[in-house]
């Protein structure tokens, strides 16, 4: 029997697979072509295992190709440390944070016991971007049922960059729904900066699962610490 071969695709045929699912309107629109979700996400499951040569990618072609491959590796099936090998490069150079978001909510459940293990490595790194990723990880895969000690020391109480203090503040009004205990005990010790209070309040008081009187009660919160 003649042994099946796979064909390797190259950059130039992802992205004419990516063009042919855009609105064709979108098309010469600058970096962005407009694509939604939903098929990008069908593409990158079919590719996640398939044989591609990256080697003519260039993070500024267009900002779905960008996505499709950290997608790309989320959906395959190689060992988590081979995957978190390539995010330690691939967040070092990303300039949105959709990236993170996309790449994090893709992971499996299945591996939360080991994702837990990197959250402190990701979310103490110097580059944005990856400390992003690494308190998106822990509102994904941490926050319903694991050991939020290990959470509580990485969150720098005066982060200066917008895109990883608002992960820090959706982080932080998920654990005020889930795990109301643990977050009143947090925010009585913790000197966290006005800004992070404040979006966190605002992320708090803007969810639905949240009743009108623990919004009201999530005020207290935007500048002080409250015994309870």
């Amino acid at each position: 029997m003649a042994q099946q071969t796979h064909t390797i695709l190259t950059v130039s045929d992802l992205n004419e697979r990516l063009i042919a699912r855009a609105v064709p309107a979108s098309r010469p629109v600058s970096f962005y072509l407009r694509l939604r979700m939903g098929p990008l996400r069908e593409l990158a499951r079919e590719l996640a295992d398939a044989p591609i040569d990256w080697s003519g990618f260039d993070y500024k072609t267009h900002y779905e190709l960008n996505l499709l491959r950290g997608l790309i590796v989320a959906y395959g099936r190689e060992p988590l440390e081979k995957k978190w090998a390539f995010y330690r490069e691939y967040f070092r150079r990303a300039e949105d944070w959709s990236y993170v978001d996309s790449v994090a909510v893709t992971l499996s459940q299945k591996d939360k016991r080991e994702i837990w293990k990197v959250i402190p490595e990701f979310a103490r790194s110097p580059y944005p971007y990856l400390r992003r990723f690494g308190f998106v990880l822990a509102l994904v895969f941490l926050v319903k049922d694991g050991p939020l000690d290990i959470l509580w020391p990485l969150i720098d109480d005066h982060e200066p960059v917008y895109h990883v203090y608002m992960a820090i503040a959706w982080l932080l009004a998920e654990i005020f729904i889930k795990r109301r205990q643990e977050f009143l005990q947090y925010m009585n010790r913790c000197d966290l900066d006005v800004h992070i209070r404040q979006k966190m309040v605002s992320k708090i008081r803007d969810s639905y699962r949240v009743s009108k009187n623990d919004k009201e009660f999530a005020k207290i919160f935007k500048d002080k610490k409250v015994d309870q």
